[in-house]
């Protein structure tokens, strides 16, 4: 069966992890093939997650200039629209690109200005999250928070939480979110990836978060598969990262497919669950990180 026409729903997208080779031998000018893959592609196997996130340092380094981030976020826009993408929500952590003298706030600024003139051009309907990271003190998370509510009129429609669960510092990120509850900014969270079923209930009791990005290790504890049926936190099945990182050599297929929450496209419903069920969003993986397997990839489970 032929999916590639079927409308599509992205929830879980990086911009530094999807740099197309057009955009960086415009930056890059002769670049190879070869080199692009070397560099700006993960490799089929990475050790664990924090040989898959020492990767993405080139691509951090190139969108360091306006310039930079707008055509990264123009083309992404373009290569979602191939994919027949109808809503995506990109994520970027702000306060990565500004090594070159940009303000954080400049930077969604430019991102959310190019995201707008995407839509405009290909008809995808796209937000952003903005994203925190575990190894940030408290004052950087707090910046973050508090430019996705400086900018929630300007496509920011929530706040993230991503990098290496290895670093075990939830209470700096606390009063982040806490912040985002108190100003009613929806919120998500990576976790269950490199450290399993116990990253995700740490994240669950310090951050309370709407959604969790790589939440497929839950399986391995039925007592949080029962919590989260009872009192249901969507989980996204990133299956293929999962695969590349050496977690989850199989897809688990007790996983059913969530289109979007409500709450980041209103009027968008989504079914309860039934008894023994969680929801996962299989998605297509980054463009250039995983080489976008295209439309097939969402029916992988």
């Amino acid at each position: 069966m032929d999916f590639s026409e079927w409308p599509k729903i992205e929830l879980h997208l990086h911009l530094d992890c999807s740099l197309g080779f057009a955009v960086v031998n415009e930056f890059e000018p002769g670049i190879t093939t070869a080199d692009f893959q070397h560099r700006f592609t993960a490799p089929p196997k990475c050790q664990n997650l924090s040989d898959f996130l020492s990767r993405v340092e080139d691509s951090i380094q190139l969108l360091q200039t306006e310039r930079a981030l707008t055509a990264a976020t123009l083309d992404l826009l373009a290569q979602l629209q191939a994919d027949n993408v109808i809503y995506a929500e990109i994520r970027f952590a702000p306060l990565l690109h500004t090594q070159k003298g940009l303000a954080a706030a400049e930077v969604v600024e430019i991102v959310s200005d190019a995201l707008a003139i995407g839509i405009g051009q290909t008809g995808v309907e796209a937000g952003l999250l903005l994203c925190t990271l575990r190894n940030y003190s408290a004052e950087q998370s707090l910046e973050t928070v508090h430019l996705a509510h400086r900018f929630r009129h300007r496509r920011v429609v929530g706040f993230d939480i991503a990098g290496d669960e290895l670093a075990e510092n939830p209470q700096a990120h606390e009063a982040a979110y806490a912040f985002a509850r108190q100003h009613a900014i929806p919120c998500t969270a990576h976790a269950g990836e490199a450290r399993g079923p116990e990253s995700i209930w740490e994240t669950l009791r310090y951050f309370q978060p709407g959604r969790i990005g790589h939440g497929v290790r839950c399986v391995e504890d039925p007592a949080l598969v029962d919590y989260l049926v009872k009192k249901p936190h969507p989980s996204r099945s990133l299956s293929h990262q999962q695969r590349t990182n050496q977690r989850f050599p199989h897809p688990r297929r007790s996983y059913h497919r969530q289109t979007i929450s409500g709450r980041y496209f209103p009027g968008h419903q989504y079914r309860r669950p039934h008894d023994g069920e969680c929801y996962a969003q299989r998605r297509i993986p980054p463009p250039a990180k995983y080489l976008r397997l295209g439309a097939g990839a969402f029916f992988a489970l």
